[in-house]
């Protein structure tokens, strides 16, 4: 056993898990064993390791872990999949809790009592009964202590509460615990799952009787019916998309918490990018990325279209700018021709900021085809360009401007022609 490549593994078999009020779990009696669980450990390997260590039977139980950025949720792991997941989330060590396989049973008896609590017409009457259950669990559930015994080692299953009652409801044991998770759903839903499905199988023989066409998309009932459960799901969601020759075109989409995540806490600096999509219909994706506070990355709003023409930016940006409220923000991009235009007109050219590493790459290309070879040569012209890129005050630009000037004439006219007022720190109007 590779040590260095190896987690050490908390085992926990045969005894109760208890929560805590600090959203921890406790585990109680039972036995702890402990094993080394390799990188590259599979699935299999790992069940026959355990169960020898703890001297049980692998057909009879399931095995669960916990993150440790999250210990009160148990996860379960079934395969090489999740196996890899556990090794990846866990650094040094790793609590895996080894459990009963349950039984599943059907509802029935005083469980119907419990149904009934949950059978509303309305969301809002669900709404209120899921609240009122907070408050008093026991009252409202209607759970005898029977039940409660019943389940402590089954999971029940959804049953019909009444005729033309569109509510399910199913209820199973936590772990090993005397806790008894209730989940709710409509069976309404179910049909908008089966009309998505439905549209994607026309949409698969549209795909087939328009292969040689690339600019053939999606059906356009399939699109509004997507585009109606985001914004259903998630109010406040903007998706819109164009058509053209009764063809979708164009797609945008920008959830509701990432419109209120940027003008509540991102500053106004928004990065633009787009990349090709394969396929047999090709077309480019757009994307709208922020900043939050913590220079972390945060994603705003992205866009299927045609291609990288200045039609399909200016359409993007436009919807892009609906959902600023008219905040001033810096739009950051590469030096793509139809992005220049359709920024500049949109948001203004003082607005505009270069991609600094895509000027530094074109940068590294002059240099290469038209002033000197050899790898020291050109990292110290990288380097002269850092210095002028990053100089926070005028003075300073003007002297890295000098030492590049000093160092090849070439280099220093090149800065000058390529706007160094939209890339240059000590250049940039929006400081």
């Amino acid at each position: 056993m590779d040590l260095e490549n190896s987690i050490y593994g908390y085992l926990h078999e045969g005894g109760e898990i208890v929560p805590k009020e600090d959203k921890q779990i406790q585990y109680k009696g039972g036995q702890q064993k402990g094993m080394y669980i390799g990188q590259r450990m599979s699935y299999s390997e790992f069940v026959s390791k355990a169960c020898e260590r703890l001297d049980i039977n692998s057909n009879g139980y399931t095995f669960h872990y916990t993150l440790e950025f999250d210990p009160s949720a148990l996860q379960q792991f079934d395969d090489d999949e999740d196996m890899h997941m556990m090794l990846s989330h866990s650094y040094d060590y790793a609590r895996i809790y080894v459990l009963k396989r349950t039984r599943r049973v059907e509802v029935e008896g005083g469980i119907v009592n419990v149904q009934n609590d949950y059978c509303h017409n309305s969301m809002e009457e669900t709404h209120n009964s899921v609240a009122s259950c907070q408050a008093n669990n026991e009252s409202n559930l209607g759970l005898s202590q029977g039940f409660m015994s019943r389940c402590a080692e089954t999971e029940v299953m959804p049953h019909d509460l009444m005729d033309g009652c569109p509510w399910r409801i199913t209820a199973n044991s936590v772990g090993t615990t005397k806790i008894l998770k209730v989940n709710i759903f409509i069976v309404q839903m179910l049909s908008v799952q089966a009309n998505l499905q439905c549209g994607e199988e026309r949409c698969s023989c549209h795909r087939a009787s328009n292969k040689g066409n690339p600019s053939v998309f999606a059906p356009s009932n399939l699109q509004r019916l997507q585009e109606s459960r985001l914004v259903d799901i998630n109010p406040g969601t903007i998706a819109e998309y164009s058509r053209q020759d009764g063809h979708f075109w164009q797609l945008f989409i920008a959830h509701s918490f990432s419109i209120q995540g940027f003008l509540m806490g991102c500053r106004p600096v928004i990065a633009i990018d787009s990349t090709h999509l394969s396929g047999p219909y090709r077309g480019s994706l757009f994307s709208a990325t922020a900043y939050d506070a913590d220079d972390g990355m945060f994603p705003i709003a992205f866009g299927v279209v045609s291609s990288e023409n200045y039609e399909d930016w200016l359409w993007f940006l436009q919807k892009l700018k609906g959902i600023l409220q008219d905040k001033e923000v810096v739009i950051i991009s590469d030096r793509h021709q139809a992005i220049l235009r359709s920024v500049s007109q949109l948001f203004g050219v003082e607005n505009h900021a270069y991609c600094y590493r895509h000027v530094k790459e074109n940068f590294s290309s002059y240099v290469t085809k038209h002033s000197m070879k050899g790898k020291k040569c050109k990292m110290d012209a990288l380097l002269l360009l850092d210095n002028v890129a990053y100089a926070r005050l005028d003075d300073d630009y003007v002297v890295a401007m000098e030492k590049l000037k000093t160092y090849n004439s070439d280099l220093a006219k090149w800065v000058e022609e390529n706007s160094p007022q939209h890339w240059a720190m000590s250049k940039f109007a929006k400081k």
